[in-house]
């Protein structure tokens, strides 16, 4: 009975846990704004098909040449600063959260484990949103060659 208590209450520290990690937010708020932006959001959209395009144009799936060909590239190209900006903004947000106490578990002062898993998860959700740029920047990287190779280079 006594086992079945405490696996309990660890069951239920854990999910508390868990949820507060995925609700605290890993970007500032100015930050956040600038993303629910009508513009950012038509340059987001746009920037994800015009990569979609450079990486299918570079497989061979499409055959785009010339000016179009340009065009996408420096969509692509715009929409890979974006996420550098963000993921640098994600990187400072998240060092800066870890130095305060906001990301402790306050029920009790011997839950440091549920304080140690809370800062565990919050970083893993901060940085696994900023992996999206190092695959943006090789994609970009077939797509610079694939413009040079069109051009005889």
């Amino acid at each position: 009975m006594k086992i079945k208590l405490k696996l309990k209450n660890n069951i239920q520290r854990i999910t508390k846990v868990v949820k507060k990690a995925f609700v605290t937010p890993n970007l500032p708020a100015h930050i956040l704004e600038l993303e629910r932006l009508l513009p950012i959001r038509i340059g987001r959209f746009l920037g994800g098909i015009s990569l979609l395009l450079l990486l299918a144009s570079v497989r061979g799936y499409l055959d785009l040449h010339g000016f179009f060909l340009h065009l996408i590239f420096v969509f692509s190209l715009c929409f890979f600063i974006y996420h550098c900006y963000i993921a640098y903004h994600r990187f400072k947000y998240i060092k800066a959260k870890l130095k305060t106490s906001e990301l402790e578990i306050r029920n009790s002062p011997l839950d440091r484990f549920g304080t140690k898993l809370l800062r565990i998860l919050y970083c893993a959700k901060g940085y696994c949103d900023t992996a999206a740029p190092f695959g943006l920047g090789l994609g970009l990287m077939l797509g610079a060659d694939q413009v040079l190779k069109d051009g005889g280079r």
